[in-house]
């Protein structure tokens, strides 16, 4: 039987989550100014995709998909954002420079083509991360485990090897998370602002969720890639 259209999803009643409440949580969520315009656009857009999963649940399964694709993009913009107006290419003996442009160098980087002075950097989202990790564009505490899950869970979500429903005080810790590390790849003044806001402090049960989902990701991570090395050892 079809569901009626903007009638609420009554598994929201098992969280206590109604309307306000939903837009209250998401209200909270803080963007720094300093975040490029297009990007804090993208997250209000998240958000109000979250939103509708007060009339349609698996709406926050979806706000969680756009989230990590939008990640992506928006660590892959900061870090080019960051390189010389000229960027020296090599791959082998062949050498050429492109001016800082995303789609010209993220598609040299896709050819194989190496940033001179960023050697360690590929088109993979997982060495871009590390590289801003380690040139202190993120802070501390934005840490391995996190870092590890935002790439699990981009992978995920492209080859959509399985579909997560995920509930809303699960998915609101979600985007304050995706937002905090975005805030801080743009502005360095949130670099020492307490890991957890007041709104997941008051939400105990979305902070053990939260543990035990991250835990769940990093384990599914290191499952994934000893499978891997061992269907290599097999070809070997």
């Amino acid at each position: 039987m079809a569901k009626t259209l903007c009638q609420p999803d009554k598994r929201n009643l098992e969280h206590g989550i109604d309307l306000d409440t939903l837009k209250d949580l998401l209200s909270q969520v803080p963007v720094s100014n300093k975040v490029p315009a297009r990007t804090r656009e993208l997250l209000d857009f998240a958000k109000q995709i979250c939103l509708y999963g007060y009339y349609e649940y698996e709406f926050y399964s979806l706000c969680a998909a756009y989230l990590f694709l939008l990640t992506e993009t928006a660590i892959r913009d900061r870090f080019i954002g960051g390189l010389p107006d000229k960027c020296h290419l090599i791959r082998g003996k062949e050498s050429l420079i492109v001016n800082r442009n995303y789609d010209i160098v993220m598609q040299r980087l896709w050819e194989g083509w190496v940033l001179v002075g960023f050697e360690e950097v590929n088109s993979s989202i997982w060495s871009i991360l590390k590289w801003l990790k380690k040139n202190g564009v993120l802070p501390e505490r934005i840490g391995k485990k996190e870092i590890e899950l935002i790439r699990q869970l981009r992978n995920d979500t492209i080859h959509l090897r399985s579909v997560d429903v995920y509930a809303p005080t699960l998915i609101i810790p979600v985007l304050w998370k995706i937002t905090d590390l975005l805030n801080c790849l743009y502005d360095p003044s949130v670099h020492d602002r307490d890991k957890e806001p007041k709104i997941l402090k008051q939400q105990k049960e979305s902070q053990k969720q939260m543990s035990q989902w991250l835990d769940r990701m990093i384990k599914g991570l290191k499952g994934k890639d000893k499978d891997k090395d061992e269907g290599q050892k097999e070809k070997k």
